[in-house]
């Protein structure tokens, strides 16, 4: 069998083979440093857990020399290829996250839930399969994933010319789809855990034939677990809290609960960030941020945005609520009016 990968600069032996579809991927690559100051893809940065995932606007994703560049990150690192083969089912790219094999269990679980778990939900991203290859005399874990041409929904929210505010018809629909993704996840018996827009890929409107419509995807299930299961370990290493600060709910700072209603309240983080260019809390410190997070009072809750609609508010009130077992579910949120009143395109 030929090997997934092709490089101008290394030479890999192929240890394990892609699925049979995957076995022309190529491409060039050219390195470069993160934080290099340097035009670069945009990253979801994994920040100290494992490597980190590519989702990079076209525009900006070459070299001078067309080559397509690929970064490194704490842990790990990523890239892009070309698939050669002609009429497949793939995308012209994917992406590739590829760790140490030694400090790869977190992708070795992300390729888990999503090829056995999660497969087939349109917002979920898509993954194609793994491969282990030797380079440099080092045995590394790759993980095959859809690439994301639009970037993240942080990306879309950062670059929107309205001073990073989203319409409210936008934010409904990404809401939506967003919600549907959480739903089938939660009914699979999985949670997330860190739902952030950096975890969430945008495919163009032109790209997913949607009527002008950007489809998102929940990406990055490093950090995700089965709900009811115990402690969280990387690689490893016990880790007592999951996902990132800004999004985490109260019990999970407070008390370490990490289950469905966690997600529910990021998505209410996320639905005030799409709406008011700017994350749901503000804080002098870390230290701050997480006492407000985990002990403050149902008064000191994220401020709900005054220009949104009647159902919207609402929708948000009902994800923003710190007792986890009063928190709607994604499956009622699903039959809220903020949700139900889209009109198609």
């Amino acid at each position: 069998m030929r090997n997934v990968f092709q490089s101008t600069t290394d030479r890999r032996e192929n240890v394990r083979s892609a699925p049979e579809s995957l076995q022309s991927v190529t491409d060039r690559r050219d390195r470069a440093s993160i934080g290099d100051g340097k035009s670069s893809p945009s990253l979801i940065d994994d920040e100290k857990f494992g490597a980190t995932l590519v989702a990079a606007s076209t525009a900006n994703s070459r070299d001078g020399d067309g080559k397509w560049q690929w970064l490194r990150g704490s842990y790990g690192s990523v890239y892009l290829a070309r698939t050669r083969i002609p009429n497949s089912r793939l995308l012209p790219l994917i992406a590739i996250k590829s760790a140490v094999f030694l400090k790869s269990s977190s992708l070795q679980k992300e390729r888990e839930i999503l090829l056995e778990i999660l497969r087939g939900c349109p917002e979920i991203i898509c993954c194609y399969g793994h491969q282990v290859t030797i380079e440099n005399g080092q045995l590394l874990y790759n993980l095959l994933l859809e690439f994301a041409p639009g970037g993240t929904l942080a990306d879309l929210i950062k670059n929107k010319n309205c001073g990073g505010m989203l319409p409210e018809s936008d934010v409904r629909r990404y809401t939506h789809m967003i919600l549907k993704g959480l739903s089938y996840m939660h009914e699979k018996g999985y949670v997330h855990c860190d739902i952030k827009p950096s975890n969430i890929l945008v495919f163009p409107a032109d790209h997913q034939e949607q009527d002008g419509v950007n489809r998102l995807k929940i990406a990055d299930f490093g950090r995700a677990k089965r709900s009811g299961a115990g402690d969280f370990y990387v690689d490893g290493r016990l880790r007592n809290f999951r996902g990132t600060a800004l999004y985490s709910s109260p019990e999970s700072v407070a008390c370490g609960l990490h289950e469905a209603p966690m997600d529910i309240w990021s998505l209410g983080c996320v639905i005030v960030e799409m709406v008011t260019g700017k994350p749901a809390w503000s804080y002098r410190d870390m230290h701050h941020l997480l006492c407000g997070i985990g002990f403050g009072g149902d008064d000191d809750l994220p401020k709900i945005p005054e220009g949104m609609s009647t159902n919207g508010k609402d929708f948000v009130i009902r994800c923003l609520v710190r007792e986890p077992n009063e928190r709607w579910t994604a499956k009622m949120l699903l039959n809220h009016p903020f949700i139900l009143d889209i009109t198609p395109n």
